[in-house]
């Protein structure tokens, strides 16, 4: 936090910042088939509004990175042994914890080689942000700027199952603005 500037700006702002810290963790009964009960950091449980701001990127297991499976930043416990069945996982934690917006920073998007190993030649302007309350939706809008079909991503193809929001990008209400 203190070599991005977030910790100063955030302080600067008010806030509270608080770094990882595993004697903040509970169960948290995500109700899924796949993710049920698992280590959450309670600072996450305890807020008024959840405000999800994933950065939109290519990743090896899950196929990208967008508002679900940035979710896995709110669990503590050994994520890797979330990674069989890695896509009813995603949806699974998207399901059981309710954000109240999702917003996608997909200005620069790593398209290729993610998450880590990334080449600058990896990386697209895109120049959108994505805004939902729906984080499937928003999600399924995010996967458009890839060209690749929703229902292909694991995760998406799992969270439809669930009935969580539209996957056809051409039926959710869309407004753009340009700026």
């Amino acid at each position: 936090y203190k070599r991005s500037g977030i910790e100063a700006a955030a302080k600067q702002a008010g806030a509270d910042v608080r770094h990882v810290d595993d004697n903040r963790l509970v169960v948290h009964d995500f109700k899924g088939s796949r993710l049920q009960r698992w280590p959450v950091y309670k600072d996450f449980l305890e807020v008024d509004k959840f405000i999800n701001v994933p950065i939109l990127k290519h990743h090896g297991s899950s196929g990208l990175t967008i508002g679900m499976k940035n979710l896995y930043g709110i669990l503590g416990g050994n994520r890797g042994k979330l990674h069989r069945n890695m896509g009813m996982s995603i949806a699974d934690l998207g399901h059981g914890f309710k954000t109240h917006l999702t917003i996608i920073d997909a200005y620069r998007s790593l398209m290729r080689n993610g998450p880590t190993g990334g080449r600058i030649s990896d990386v697209e302007m895109k120049k959108t942000v994505i805004a939902s309350e729906s984080i499937l939706e928003a999600d399924v809008v995010a996967v458009n700027l890839f060209g690749v079909d929703p229902v292909k991503i694991g995760f998406i193809q799992a969270a439809a199952e669930k009935s969580m929001g539209q996957t056809d990008f051409n039926q959710i209400n869309l407004k753009t603005f340009k700026i």
